[in-house]
């Protein structure tokens, strides 16, 4: 996948397809932080990273606005962004689970510095 499509890819995650929140080296930035990912992986966790941002901003700028006709609640959201951030997080984090070869095994680590028997009980005295 080409830098461009990865672009287009996050723009689309975080419904910024105009570009009117984050210009191009903002989202090619928060790619970079992800560069050990694979690609798929590097879109969502960027978009992530972007979503916490807006939220960020959302909560800092809008709070609980109340006037005759118009109400807005930045503090709500920021938590829908923020789920929004953390599904995303977790699809990564599940889908490199399946990817792991030693998901669902476990690994036998021989224990060859006691000279009891498993389960042994270890007497009050040395003998």
């Amino acid at each position: 996948m080409d830098e461009q499509q990865m672009i287009r890819l996050v723009r689309r995650t975080v419904a910024d397809q105009n570009g009117t929140l984050f210009d191009d080296q903002a989202v090619t930035d928060a790619l970079a932080m992800f560069a050990a990912d694979s690609d798929a992986h590097r879109v969502k966790l960027a978009a992530a990273d972007l979503l916490d941002q807006i939220a960020v901003s959302e909560v800092m700028v809008s709070k609980k606005i109340t006037t005759q006709d118009l109400s807005t609640d930045g503090t709500a959201v920021s938590k829908e962004l923020r789920e929004h951030a953390k599904r995303l997080r977790g699809e990564v984090a599940a889908e490199k689970a399946q990817d792991d070869p030693d998901v669902g095994f476990f690994h036998v680590i021989p224990d060859g510095a006691s000279a009891r028997l498993e389960g042994e009980e270890r007497s009050a005295w040395p003998r």
